[in-house]
């Protein structure tokens, strides 16, 4: 039951981290690094997660579906922990609101989910005390330079009710520390996200694992049977 809980948790956290307001718009990043490779590229993640003392471990790949001058399109399949299940589909925009830069969505560059039934994913809002900086970052054993942001983002009570950040209001405060390096698909090396508030407190660090360059085609992968089966 409680690893069940926590599932739910994790996919309410991307499902909130999933799309963003109309602004004065600029290039994206995440766009860029996708777009220069072929369809079928994927890049896959270690995920760790501790959820009030309940660690979990999964991996997380990301597919190149399609490219278009306005998006590019991810399939993201889960395996282990709380992955399995339907695979979900994530649109990358060419053009975001300039306050989102570096902003990290779905655990994994920028998207804006579609894998829900249709339903409107709710509105990021924009990042507090951003920074920028630069460190040294694993990427398959090799160190390289990386260009980081670290923020903090107040997230509604899930349903629209209650106040904004952690507290009494039953939202959260999420502390979110990305790494990106060009030398990946899309970019990203490294997040580490930390949350209290409404949920409780929990982590969550992804980090690069592998990437392997598509031959120009994709086919999408078939949805995990439920437990047992």
């Amino acid at each position: 039951m409680r690893r069940m809980v926590c599932g739910v948790m994790a996919a309410a956290v991307i499902g909130l981290l999933g799309s963003i307001a109309l602004g004065e718009q600029v290039d994206n990043p995440a766009y860029k690094a996708w777009a220069s490779h072929k369809v079928g590229t994927t890049v896959t993640y270690k995920s760790t997660a501790d959820f009030g003392g309940q660690n979990n471990e999964s991996t997380i790949t990301y597919k190149l579906m399609s490219v278009a001058p306005d998006k590019v399109t991810l399939e993201i399949t889960r395996e282990g922990g709380f992955g399995g299940g339907q695979p979900q589909t994530i649109d990358v925009d060419s053009k975001i609101d300039k306050d989102q830069l570096g902003v990290v969505n779905n655990g994994f560059g920028r998207g804006r989910g579609r894998g829900r039934g249709g339903a409107a994913p709710a509105t990021q809002p924009a990042p507090k005390d951003l920074k920028q900086g630069s460190e040294k970052v694993d990427v398959g054993g090799k160190s390289e330079d990386a260009t980081t942001y670290e923020y903090s983002l107040d997230l509604p009570a899930f349903g629209g009710g209650g106040g904004g950040g952690g507290g009494g209001g039953g939202g959260m405060t999420m502390h979110v520390k990305a790494w990106y390096v060009p030398s990946i698909p899309g970019g990203l090396a490294k997040t580490e996200t930390k949350s209290s508030g409404g949920m409780g407190d929990f982590s969550i660090t992804q980090t690069y694992d592998k990437s392997e360059e598509g031959n120009g085609t994709a086919t999408p992968t078939p949805a995990a049977p439920p437990p047992g089966q």
